[in-house]
């Protein structure tokens, strides 16, 4: 096995994977470009993975870029992406992450149950992507990213009036350095997304 990179570079290829899933889900166009981006992105994740088994943040940014391939997948295939992620991420959930890290797994697992069609078909639980969006928030109540993935699951529960609040959150928290393409582009979406909240939240009119 090849042995792990200095700290230091390994926190710069880090910080290139999430540059590059801010490019790949935001400021490429089309599913297919998005695609191959994520694919290259899913390639650097597995060899740090295995370069560096004892680091768990290469396993959440593979099951981050997992989940963003069922988005942009067919519905066969989004399962089984989907599927992926799940089963990466909470393999890693258990193992010693920085919170930044642990934001991350637990927003996106929040996105994946809240997200999958329900069993037999697929894991989808409301219940548990709650849990996991309730966890991420303790941690993180001021965040873009925490507000912003909590809102998108309450607009599909038709929870408008909460997703407004979380949204108003999302809205007002600051980019985060290095995560600029992808915190703007959540902000994008959750602009849209207060269009539709706002139109839809009938106890506020």
């Amino acid at each position: 096995m090849v042995s792990c990179q200095p700290a230091t570079r390994l926190d710069a290829e880090f910080a290139a994977i999430a540059d590059g899933w801010g490019e790949a889900r935001y400021a490429i166009v089309g599913d297919d470009r998005q695609l191959a981006a994520l694919h290259l992105l899913e390639v650097q994740a597995t060899e740090l993975a295995h370069e560096c088994p004892q680091d768990p943040r290469a396993r959440v940014w593979l099951g981050v870029i997992y989940a963003s391939q069922a988005d942009d997948s067919n519905w066969l295939d989004a399962l089984r992406l989907a599927d992926q992620a799940r089963s990466v991420l909470r393999d890693a959930e258990n193992a010693r992450l920085d919170g930044a890290s642990r934001l991350l797994l637990e927003c996106t697992l929040g996105a994946l149950y809240g997200q999958a069609p329900p069993p037999p078909i697929s894991f989808g639980d409301p219940r548990r992507a709650e849990g996991y969006f309730q966890r991420a928030l303790m941690r993180d109540p001021q965040g873009l990213e925490s507000n912003f993935l909590y809102a998108d699951f309450l607009m599909r529960r038709h929870r408008y009036g909460e997703a407004r609040r979380a949204l108003t959150v999302a809205l007002a928290a600051p980019v985060r350095p290095g995560r600029e393409q992808g915190d703007q582009g959540m902000q994008r979406e959750a602009a849209d997304l207060m269009i539709v909240a706002r139109h839809n939240d009938t106890g506020a009119q």
